[in-house]
């Protein structure tokens, strides 16, 4: 219906100009809601990463009694006995010992950093991030509907029917909504897999540091090996506590900025295909459709409009098409 009365050249040359207003709009409108979560989800990152440079601090602080405390210092025994001390640094910090069950220096030493943050990291990455990409969803529905309601106004001004116009948008806003809730649950299932991933970045970071350290305590031999691990782990954390533990920091930071990144790239993304869907469904009425245009243009077209459509879910009918015109056109699938 909306093509039809597009045959009028000069309800065309009305209604160009307005429509392609519109179009400008929304898609600033749109823009502004890409923006809007963007800078949301940069702010909730930002945070995560400030304090998991403070859990960065109290790891560095608290690492070389960790340390101290699994082996002999004086006369002072720690946790665990010559041979089990052992068996952990010739296993890179992790052992499964039958008396103490799983030992990991390396989660131990690590801990501190986590144990700093995981209030905030829960409620980021299951509450205020999935609250984030609703309300770009609510945003972008929003920012739809106000385009079809400018575009119908003009209509009116103009004193022209807005009924094919009324009939795209429920159609448009159906479908739509439906793609945003899909992209949505696919954000959030991207999102859980990166959290897991930067999550578990930590903990083989620290023993990539303390793999040196751990095979030099690994072949001391003797009487008071016990003490000489001791004494040559603690030093070695002494020395090394600050780059192991920033490098850990550094770490977090790289992967938080690019997870937040890649949730830009995927709104944008989401908010230029919006657009062209738009921009298709409307080009009927951007073209002045002259005398001298061919059939192979208007079948274009027409295919152009019937792929948005199908890919929308949108029943598309136009009685006025030559098939046979079509079927003897050589396929134009894929054109922009």
């Amino acid at each position: 219906t909306l093509c039809c009365e597009g045959k009028d050249e000069a309800f065309q040359e009305q209604i160009k100009e307005p429509v392609e207003l519109c179009l400008s709009n929304v898609r600033k409108m749109m823009e502004e809601a890409v923006t809007e979560c963007s800078r949301n989800v940069e702010e909730g990152l930002s945070y995560l990463i400030h304090i998991s440079r403070n859990g960065v601090q109290k790891a560095i602080a608290a690492c070389e009694e960790t340390a101290k405390s699994w082996g002999l210092q004086d006369l002072t025994q720690g946790k665990y006995h010559c041979n089990t001390y052992k068996a952990v640094c010739v296993r890179q910090g992790v052992f499964s010992s039958r008396r103490y069950g799983i030992i990991d220096f390396n989660e131990e030493l690590t801990q501190p950093v986590f144990a700093s943050m995981v209030k905030e990291w829960n409620n980021f990455f299951s509450n205020d991030l999935p609250s984030h990409l609703n309300s770009f969803r609510t945003n972008m529905l929003k920012k739809l509907n106000v385009f079809f309601k400018d575009v119908m106004e003009r209509l009116c001004e103009m004193n022209k029917s807005k009924e094919a116009v009324e009939k795209i948008q429920t159609q448009q806003m159906r479908a739509t909504e439906f793609e945003l809730s899909n992209f949505i649950i696919e954000m959030n299932d991207l999102v859980k897999q990166r959290q897991r991933e930067i999550s578990r970045l930590a903990i083989p970071t620290v023993q990539a540091h303390m793999n040196p350290v751990y095979a030099e305590c690994a072949n001391i031999r003797d009487q008071g090996c016990l003490k000489k691990m001791t004494t040559c782990m603690c030093s070695f954390i002494h020395r090394e506590k600050e780059r192991m533990f920033n490098s850990v920091g550094d770490r977090l930071t790289e992967e938080l900025r690019l997870l937040r990144k890649e949730i830009q790239i995927s709104l944008e993304l989401k908010m230029k295909g919006l657009c062209k869907s738009l921009n298709v469904l409307f080009e009927p009425l951007l073209k002045f459709l002259k005398k001298n245009v061919t059939n192979h243009e208007l079948i274009r077209i027409y295919r152009q409009v019937r792929e948005i459509c199908r890919n929308s879910n949108i029943e598309f009918k136009f009685n006025d098409l030559n098939e046979e015109d079509e079927e003897c056109l050589p396929s134009t699938s894929g054109t922009a």
